[in-house]
């Protein structure tokens, strides 16, 4: 998809709508279902990652769980991908990518 959202673009808007939750709904546990990519690159904001460490970034099952936690101002990352759950089900990346 050539007109697509640039990974940068996705990384800048997830982040601003996870900050912007924090603000709404300070002391509330919240629930965020969306896919692989907007995963990481939240992930990748949280943390701080360059856009070169960022692509090197393990990848994110489908389906799975991935726990933040925001304290003090900060956000930091509990839980990563957890899909044990999934068993069979579980998704990878083709050897060939």
């Amino acid at each position: 998809c050539t007109d697509g959202e640039s990974f940068s673009n996705l990384r800048e808007r997830t982040i601003n709508g996870l900050k912007s939750l924090t603000v709404n709904h300070d002391g509330e546990r919240i629930i965020i279902a969306t896919h692989a990519g907007a995963t990481k690159a939240m992930l990748c904001s949280i943390m701080n990652l360059s856009a070169e460490e960022c692509a090197k970034f393990d990848w994110v099952s489908n389906a799975s769980i991935t726990t933040v936690i925001f304290n003090e101002g900060k956000f930091s990352l509990k839980q990563f991908s957890f899909d044990a759950y999934l068993s069979s089900l579980k998704t990878t990346l083709p050897n060939n990518i």
